[in-house]
């Protein structure tokens, strides 16, 4: 998590979420994100610019590339961690995991009902 911190905070997020129970997930997760992000933040600099005295720019793009490419396989083959009796049975349709659709209730397009799928929060 040191290297491409930020990149690789989705996961172990995520696992939070599915565990934790909710009274204590947001400590939780708080933990989670100083040890991970917020020691990327802070040793990932200095680091980089050690290696890249001693390596060069090169050497640093192909570690970081190797260290995308080592969370992308632990991202794919972690085994899942939300309960079964949690998982929602129901077909996921493209139009739910559409990232951009959230976007038209901060231009006013949509109101947030529609965005929800017709639920009122």
């Amino acid at each position: 998590p040191l290297v491409a911190g930020g990149f690789s905070m989705f996961l172990p997020q995520a696992m939070v979420a599915d565990v934790v129970p909710v009274e204590k997930r947001t400590a939780t997760l708080g933990i989670v994100t100083a040890c991970g992000a917020g020691s990327a933040w802070v040793i990932g600099p200095v680091f980089f610019a050690w290696f890249r005295k001693h390596y060069g720019l090169s050497a640093c793009a192909a570690m970081v590339f190797g260290f995308c490419v080592l969370h992308l396989v632990i991202a794919l083959t972690i085994p899942e961690t939300l309960p079964a009796h949690r998982r929602s049975q129901a077909p996921v349709r493209l139009r739910d995991v559409n990232p951009l659709r959230f976007f038209a209730v901060l231009t006013g397009a949509r109101g947030t009902q529609e965005l929800e799928g017709g639920r009122t929060t």
